[in-house]
């Protein structure tokens, strides 16, 4: 028997993470994101840090982004793959058409590769972590420690404030877990 893989993303310019599950465990999970900041690079257990690709203009680096993402999931078979991702915040400031055209760039390179690929609300997912669908990213650390046990930030950046990439990985699980469990209903 097949068993799925379930992606999850939570989808940004400065520090995207990819989350690929064959069950819901944070063990049984591989973890990617890209990130500048050199102290968080590198291997950690499941995660894999690595730098952005330079590039010239925000074209290039939304490209950049969404081939990165399809070679994180050249390695399985199309039919087995299921992606949600983390849709736009409509609280959302600062460069949000930048962001819009980045994640539109993805969702038709996925589209264009044969993938089938969903969106879910930010809102929904922090619902799912903590029961509140307005929970703060310290918030939806918690519940994720609560559950794994794992600190994640201090085995990825324990010398700086909570954050990127670290909230960006917990986003990413959550998303994937969600996923597993609303599959019937979302696929």
């Amino acid at each position: 028997m097949i068993q799925m893989i379930v992606v999850g993303i939570d989808y940004s310019l400065t520090s995207p993470c990819v989350c690929v599950g064959r069950d819901k465990t944070f063990s049984n999970s591989y973890f990617y994101f890209l990130n500048d900041r050199k102290t968080v690079q590198g291997k950690f257990h499941n995660i894999l840090g690595e730098p952005h690709n330079e590039y010239m203009t925000d074209q290039e680096r939304y490209e950049n982004i969404a081939e990165w993402v399809l070679t994180i999931l050249a390695d399985f078979n199309k039919k087995d793959v299921v992606i949600l991702i983390e849709d736009y915040s409509f609280g959302s400031k600062g460069k949000v058409f930048n962001l819009a055209e980045n994640c539109g760039l993805l969702k038709y390179m996925l589209y264009k590769a044969g993938y089938r690929f969903f969106t879910v609300p930010p809102t929904v997912v922090k619902k799912y972590a903590t029961g509140k669908g307005n929970a703060t990213k310290e918030k939806m650390y918690d519940a994720f420690v609560a559950e794994t046990g794992i600190d994640l930030h201090n085995i990825i950046s324990p010398t700086t404030k909570l954050g990127s990439p670290t909230t960006d990985i917990v986003d990413a699980w959550y998303i994937s877990r969600y996923m597993f469990e609303k599959s019937e209903e979302i696929v």
